[in-house]
């Protein structure tokens, strides 16, 4: 049985399997799922067991003991063919995917297979693909030869175009914490209190969560507030506090829609007990919402593929809470 240690994905594994053994594999197959879900795990198994000498027949389990596998693992299988984001000569990865990138990969595709088996291709970030790119693909999906497999990863359907959508077979997990939480509990021996706290703040994707434990999130997570409520309080200014919060812009905009979130149930005086924590009693609640609900737009527009001034508007939102704070400063030394 084909599968991996991921039970969410547990029927796209099935249906997959369903799929090959009846000869109606597609041609191309898109997994739309969060990061932090586990897709490119998902789609880096499909692409050992279709190669796998020992289990392509069934699509089982790949044996991890044969030729086909141990050249996967060394990233040298001569019909496999990885499409990614390159890095540009400074070391940074660029923004998209671009159309020469799959011009070659029709390339290669339209080649025999020098295993005498299968053609995979595997595009990680199909969201960073240009229009030119996906019309470049589009032709291969359309016309893909025979035993070959295009397998498309990307965190949201919307971000890829219609006509390519219509040429694949989508494939989404089942994210629910009925599923996730006891797998997560199980590897990382912690309550149901710790899971579903992990779980909220990373948007209920599993492994992210399984990582925020290991990696002590619940701490880091912790200070990032205290420093948001030092910029209110005026000790530390938006600069100064950009500087010093070691994570990237997405895990910024994930907690200050966390903290904001908070700060309005306190504001409300839901948590009475942390009433007094960061002086959000004198602050107006309308302001507390405006900030979450930028928040919340700026999540949707990324959501929906929008290109986004990050910084800028991290710096915008900061700016706000530091200058509600020095009010609040200002009134009580009146």
């Amino acid at each position: 049985m084909l599968t991996a240690d991921l039970p969410w994905f547990k029927h796209c594994f099935e249906h997959i399997e369903s799929s090959y053994r009846s000869g109606r594999l597609a041609h191309g197959i898109l997994v739309a799922a969060p990061d932090g879900s586990g897709k490119t795990i998902f789609a880096e198994t499909l692409v050992k067991s279709l190669f796998c000498r020992e289990s392509h027949s069934q699509l089982a389990s790949p044996c991890n003991q044969c030729k086909s596998c141990h050249l996967i693992d060394a990233g040298t299988h001569p019909d496999f063919h990885l499409v990614e984001r390159l890095v540009d000569n400074k070391g940074k990865q660029k923004s998209s995917i671009g159309i020469d990138q799959i011009r070659q990969l029709t390339a290669k595709l339209t080649d025999q297979a020098q295993l005498d088996g299968w053609r995979v291709a595997l595009i990680t970030s199909v969201s960073a693909m240009t229009t030119a790119s996906f019309n470049a693909l589009l032709k291969t999906l359309e016309e893909p030869g025979d035993k070959t497999l295009l397998i498309l990863l990307c965190d949201n359907l919307q971000k890829v175009p219609a006509t390519i959508r219509s040429r694949c077979q989508i494939l989404q997990p089942e994210l629910k914490t009925s599923i996730s939480k006891p797998w997560i509990m199980e590897k990382a021996g912690e309550s149901e209190a710790v899971v579903s706290e992990a779980l909220r703040n990373c948007y209920n994707a599993p492994l992210s969560a399984l990582n925020y434990i290991q990696q002590d999130g619940h701490s880091t997570q912790q200070s990032l507030y205290q420093s948001l409520d030092q910029v209110l309080q005026n000790q530390l200014t938006p600069s100064e506090f950009l500087q010093s919060v070691p994570v990237s812009d997405n895990e910024m905009w994930d907690a200050l829609g966390n903290y904001f979130y908070s700060a309005s149930l306190l504001a409300m005086g839901t948590n009475k007990e942390q009433l007094n924590r960061a002086n959000y009693q004198q602050l107006p609640d309308k302001l507390i919402f405006n900030l979450y609900s930028k928040i919340v737009d700026y999540k949707r527009a990324q959501f929906s593929g929008s290109n986004l001034q990050s910084k800028l508007q991290l710096q915008a939102i900061l700016i706000q809470w530091f200058e509600a704070g020095r009010k609040i400063i200002n009134i009580s030394k009146a």
